[in-house]
């Protein structure tokens, strides 16, 4: 309420985690009136279509986002950035003003270099880095690993490819042709981090998964997509934070039937066997028995 007081705010920066946008949005609703409208609103966030909850304080609600590309944290009472891909995108979503760009320049003037995208651009841009977000920051808390690392292992690569592909194909059929190669350029240039989801979750907070591969599971049901390592990821970060019982037969299951796709590449099983072949006889030459190797087990 102090805040909606002031007469002379040009824009309201939100920046928090998208999960507290409902309070946010509630708050706004509160002290909404049409002789004292709120001014425009700048999304500094993570997620796809997080704007249009924000219609719901009113129609003509003014709503500019940024394409966030800074990883930092706070030490000793300063900020350090210790990852900034130069310049912030940014540009209108809803309605339209010229005090965004305002804003903006002033963090131009103070060297955070920004560049205003039409809504098109603005849209592909939202989306590659919403994709690249779906990528690193579930599976950066799930496998316990620094996001420049995932994409080294060949598994989690499978789930990544994924990922991307269903997204893709949901955001097609919302007419956005996001360019995949930059996704997985963008990818390749992860920071040597951990995701802020795998600390949300290590802290017992809430995480950002509804507007990321949450949002894709949801838009594609919309759709009739398949959307399944989205709503893989989706359901077990949930059970992190919620403690959702997990039905560990049916997820075995499931990686089973992944690791079987993986195999029924040829020159890879031919690979693997010489390998094996090798580490098997080297075990029988240090005195290990062959039966030691004989199973029933599938």
């Amino acid at each position: 309420n102090t805040l909606y007081q002031m007469k002379d705010i040009e824009c309201i920066i939100i920046s928090g985690k998208t999960n507290s946008n409902k309070d946010i949005i509630e708050s706004f609703k509160n002290i909404y009136n049409k002789e004292h409208p709120i001014p425009p609103l700048i999304l500094a966030q993570n997620g796809i279509g997080i704007e249009e909850d924000f219609r719901q304080i009113y129609n003509d609600i003014i709503v500019y986002r940024i394409v966030v590309t800074i990883s930092a944290y706070i030490e000793n009472d300063y900020t350090v950035f210790n990852f900034f891909k130069e310049p912030l995108l940014y540009g209108q979503i809803i309605g339209n003003s010229d005090k965004p760009t305002h804003i903006m320049k002033v963090l131009s003037q103070q060297g955070i270099n920004t560049h205003e995208l039409d809504m098109n651009n603005l849209l592909n841009a939202i989306w590659i880095k919403g994709v690249v977000n779906c990528c690193l920051n579930a599976l950066s808390a799930l496998y316990l690993s620094e996001m420049n690392n995932l994409i080294k292992h060949s598994y989690i690569k499978i789930i990544i490819n994924g990922i991307i592909k269903e997204s893709h194909a949901v955001a097609k059929s919302f007419g956005i042709d996001f360019d995949k190669k930059k996704v997985h350029e963008l990818l390749s240039n992860a920071p040597p981090n951990f995701s802020s989801m795998y600390k949300d979750i290590i802290q017992e907070k809430g995480t950002e998964i509804d507007y990321l591969n949450g949002i894709i599971v949801k838009m594609g049901e919309e759709k009739g997509i398949d959307t399944f390592y989205n709503g893989k990821i989706t359901y077990l970060i949930k059970a992190l934070t919620k403690h959702i019982y997990l039905d560990n037969e049916v997820l075995c299951n499931e990686e089973f039937e992944i690791i079987q796709n993986i195999f029924k590449n040829n020159q890879l099983v031919i690979t693997l066997k010489n390998y094996l072949n090798k580490v098997i006889q080297t075990l029988y030459d240090i005195g290990f028995n062959k039966n030691d190797f004989l199973s029933n087990d599938k």
